[in-house]
């Protein structure tokens, strides 16, 4: 029964003499127009929320779970008739698992400190804050949930089935990068690199569990910072913006004298 429903998934639709796997086309189908379908708000938990407005509210993060996350599983359980174990939902290998987390976090902790504070990441991300940092927490948790498992479960798994797991590493990736546009700038670029290492750590866990804790970690910590810096802004010393057409010297001659005799303009400035 198994072996006939795996031969399901891996009929092909032939068209002009091009054959795909059909399994394929559907987790490349889904990872495309869903996220471009949360882009443009297109929300399906809305439909629900319009319904029901005295009882219900609508919630960006819980649709982006459901967008993400329970819309493949639907698709894994009652169209592939698969297990979602074999696309990354399951425990894995949980000790490699930890051991990732516990080298990466302290690490890109030190990396976001240098990298965040004073920059158009800490602006940006300040935007996401709310008064609540449980709250935040909670929220970016539940969201990067199906964000990830998208990409390092749905996308990597089904795809290394077909294009093997080097190539799918790679391929998962491209999306997830793609879809940062619009954030600040560094970040975007690093993604493309950041989520071939998610990818990898999912692949060796067998599991997406892992990177996903290790990207919500990341998030958070983007955050907290921002609100730090935000709250100890670095004090810029006053001297490195001197107008020099400013300064007043007994001479009145302040630029000739700091270029040529810089001790004297001292003196005079100090004066």
């Amino acid at each position: 029964m198994a072996e006939a429903l795996n031969e399901k998934r891996r009929a092909t639709l032939t068209v002009g003499g091009v054959s795909v796997e059909w399994g394929f086309l559907v987790i490349v189908m889904l990872g495309t127009l869903l996220p471009m379908c949360d882009y443009y708000g297109h929300h399906p938990t809305k439909l629900i929320v319009d319904r029901f407005p005295d009882h219900l509210s609508f919630n960006l993060s819980y649709d982006r779970f459901f967008s993400f996350f329970v819309i493949p599983i639907l698709v894994i359980t009652l169209l592939f008739r698969e297990s979602p174990a074999k696309y990354g939902v399951a425990i894995g290998k949980w000790r490699e698992g930890l051991v990732w987390m516990l080298v990466v976090c302290p690490i890109i902790t030190v990396i976001l400190w240098f990298l965040v504070r004073n920059s158009a990441m800490a602006q940006w991300y300040l935007r996401r804050a709310n008064d609540s940092p449980l709250q935040m927490i909670w929220f970016q948790g539940v969201e990067l949930f199906g964000w990830d498992y998208m990409w390092r479960g749905f996308w990597l798994f089904g795809l290394a089935r077909v294009i093997g797991i080097g190539p799918a590493i790679v391929m998962q990736a491209v999306p997830f990068a793609i879809f940062h546009l619009g954030k600040p700038e560094i970040e975007t670029f690093t993604t493309l690199f950041g989520g071939i290492g998610f990818g990898f750590i999912a692949w060796r866990c067998r599991s997406f569990i892992y990177a996903w804790l290790i990207h919500w970690f990341i998030l958070v910590m983007t955050i907290l910072i921002a609100l730090y810096a935000q709250a100890h802004p670095v004090k810029k010393h006053s001297s490195y913006n001197i107008d020099l057409n400013s300064i007043h010297s007994p001479s009145r001659i302040a630029a000739p004298i700091l270029l040529q005799q810089p001790d004297k303009f001292l003196r005079e400035w100090t004066a």
